[in-house]
């Protein structure tokens, strides 16, 4: 092999791996820090989901709807952890005793002052749950909305 052809197989082999090295950057590049959009993502895969009706008024997040629990004799309590992600947390409480096994509606309502742009991921019980936010207008009456409307 003469000096012309082992000149051209450095090259190639040089063209060859800084290929390599600029697909290992450009991978390394993309495991960053999950993006608002890939949050959004990741909530969808989680089991169970929520429906609430949100509503920005008054420089106030509030958040309305209804959770079916076990039994009568549970209890619902709703939360907001602040945060820069705020938690909206549900907790479902047996208050004891003999009750009877009827799935239950439960009624929520909770107000939070922050930001319009405030994010905020559910949890059930600890657990992140998918919360599927239907939007109201300010001008509306919030526990008026009827998020189930079929007609």
């Amino acid at each position: 092999m003469d000096i012309k052809q082992s000149r051209i197989w450095i090259s190639v082999a040089v063209v060859l791996i800084l290929i390599i090295i600029g697909v290992l950057i450009i991978k390394a590049n993309k495991i960053e820090a999950p993006t608002t959009e890939q949050e959004t993502e990741q909530q969808e895969i989680f089991e169970k989901t929520v429906d609430v009706k949100h509503q920005y008024k008054d420089g106030k997040h509030i958040f309305a709807g209804v959770v079916q629990i076990p039994t009568p004799c549970h209890q619902l309590s709703a939360a907001i952890t602040p945060g820069d992600i705020a938690e909206l947390n549900f907790e479902i409480v047996d208050s004891g005793g003999i009750c009877a096994q009827v799935i239950t509606d439960a009624n929520f309502y909770v107000e939070y002052e922050g930001k319009e742009d405030q994010l905020f991921v559910g949890k059930l019980n600890g657990e992140p749950v998918n919360l599927n936010k239907f939007e109201v207008d300010a001008d509306l009456d919030i526990n008026a909305v009827n998020i189930f409307n079929k007609g």
